[in-house]
């Protein structure tokens, strides 16, 4: 199962090329209850258990009338070991809706197997939310608050138990009282001197949900730095990407790969300032390599970016595409071989033709 996202790469796999692309969704390693009234999908997915709600659209409209944090449970209730295991210790039991319904709307975002226990809507709404909160693996447990903005996210631990659960909540939520009070302070202050607080307010989230969810207070934080972006120049580079990215899919609708390598080479010149950004950018020049058929260039370039830093993403990514490439490029020879050959065969029946 996996998360669509725009990325350019048409030739190799999202998983195999992109920087931004979710990775394929796996499992972890190892009426009591007044819910509501909200427009949206509400339980067609019947083995729901008490004081939970289906469906983030509802979850959200009762978290602004109510003012309650969202608790989301993405899971796979029905096939993955560790969300069964979440279920039957902590989720399905009455004592833990009812403590944790104080203080959050519990919301189950199921991917389940079972045939026909989720309506199409559902199933859209719900992909569309793990987008979202860029959830990487089932069972994820995302923390927001009342506006849908995450402030934490736990998963599975063996020996799960409903004290367990709660008393990690509780610490989690002290997350999110740290995140207000920098953000308390920063209100009290004028100018760049609210800037270390917003960054402290936006400390831990990572690009995508900054951008996602926290948009205003990053950009008025370059707003007020506008040289330095109080250290946020991770975020910076992030956003203008993305931007980068579209353009290289629209020079890939149109097959121009030579000038999608110039925009590579352009951005990495004026945006890649650290040594992980640009080898960042070099892993995307990849595929342009490949879709130009310029075979032998591929892997010493390939060798180049995982020299660049082997540990870091885009290093693992390169080194761990290798086979991948190595069986295309040979295959990409062969064909050109008897590409060669066909076309020797052509001009030499042409030859004869015209002496006969």
């Amino acid at each position: 199962m996996k998360i669509p996202t725009v990325t350019w790469t048409p030739l190799l796999t999202c998983a195999a090329l992109s920087l931004s692309c979710a990775p394929l969704l796996h499992a972890q390693e190892k009426r009591v209850f007044d819910l509501p009234d909200a427009p949206g999908v509400k339980t067609d997915f019947t083995e729901v258990p008490e004081g939970w709600l289906v469906g983030l659209d509802r979850a959200l409209k009762a978290a602004e009338d109510t003012g309650k944090d969202l608790l989301l449970n993405f899971a796979g209730t029905d096939w993955i070991p560790q969300s069964i295991d979440l279920e039957e210790r902590v989720f399905s039991k009455k004592e833990f809706a009812e403590a944790a319904s104080k203080d959050f709307i519990l919301v189950r975002l199921d991917f389940p197997r079972k045939l026909n226990v989720q309506s199409d809507e559902l199933k859209r709404k719900n992909l569309e939310a793990a987008s979202k909160y860029e959830i990487r693996s089932y069972p994820t447990i995302v923390l927001t608050d009342s506006k849908g903005r995450p402030y934490a996210d736990t998963r599975w631990k063996e020996g799960v138990s409903v004290e367990s659960f709660l008393k990690r909540l509780s610490e989690l939520r002290e997350k999110r009282a740290k995140r207000d009070a920098h953000w308390a302070e920063a209100e009290k202050l004028e100018g760049a001197a609210k800037v270390p607080h917003i960054v402290k307010f936006l400390e831990g989230k990572t690009p995508g949900i900054i951008l996602k969810f926290y948009g205003p207070e990053y950009h008025l934080a370059l707003e007020l730095d506008p040289v330095d972006y109080g250290g946020l120049g991770p975020v910076v580079f992030y956003e203008k990407s993305l931007a980068m990215r579209l353009e290289l899919d629209a020079l890939a609708e149109e097959n121009k790969w030579e000038e999608a390598l110039n925009v590579l080479d352009a951005f990495k010149r004026e945006h890649a300032k650290t040594n992980e950004q640009k080898q960042q950018i070099e892993f995307y020049k990849i595929n342009g390599l490949l879709h130009l058929e310029r075979w032998d260039e591929v892997m010493p370039f390939l060798d180049s970016v995982i020299a660049m830093d082997p540990e870091s993403p885009a290093g693992k990514k390169a080194a761990s595409i290798k086979p991948e490439l190595m069986k295309r490029i040979a295959d990409g020879l062969k064909r050109q071989k008897l590409q060669e050959l066909e076309a020797k065969k052509n001009e030499g029946e042409g030859e004869k033709e015209a002496k006969e």
